[in-house]
């Protein structure tokens, strides 16, 4: 498992994500971070509002790529900055939050930020194109003619009999 560099407010992205016109819950949710963290090989830990959901919920949501969180009594934004907290390297964290506290706190720690609604636009983007580029015509068909004598002299590796 990789490292967890982006920590989200579930809450947070999902009312983005409704106010951009996609109706996401906690498992819609999850499967675009999967696939997001999947994507650009990065963990991801949310922390969503309130109790964990009923067993049945829970395992649609229960993904390996990614660590949930739920707040309890208290709020996501709270979790969220206990994680900030205990991290030993946040300079390395992502951290997404529309909460102006939770982006101060992660500012003292220097973690990165990124507010709900970019995220959720990177979240629904197309995936983004990972097929390598294309080979030069000359690692298939070699130098043109002529130019590699043209390297070798330039490198002062000309063979001197070619003179």
């Amino acid at each position: 498992m990789w490292a967890v560099p982006v920590l989200v407010v579930g809450n947070n992205v999902m009312y983005a994500l409704a106010d951009a016109g996609v109706d996401a819950g906690r498992s819609m949710l999850c499967e675009l971070l999967s696939r997001y963290g999947r994507q650009r090989r990065v963990a991801i830990a949310v922390a969503f509002d309130g109790a964990p959901p009923r067993r049945d919920e829970a395992r649609r949501i229960d993904d390996q790529h990614i660590s949930i969180h739920y707040s309890g009594e208290r709020t996501a934004d709270d979790v969220l900055a206990d994680l900030i907290g205990s991290c030993s390297a946040p300079r390395a964290l992502t951290v997404v939050s529309s909460d102006r506290g939770v982006q101060r706190h992660a500012r003292r720690r220097r973690c990165r930020i990124l507010d709900a609604a970019t995220f959720a636009r990177w979240l629904t983007a197309p995936a983004p194109d990972l097929a390598p580029p294309a080979e030069p015509d000359a690692k298939r068909n070699g130098l043109p003619a002529g130019q590699t004598e043209q390297w070798l002299d330039e490198l002062g590796m000309a063979d001197p009999d070619d003179s």
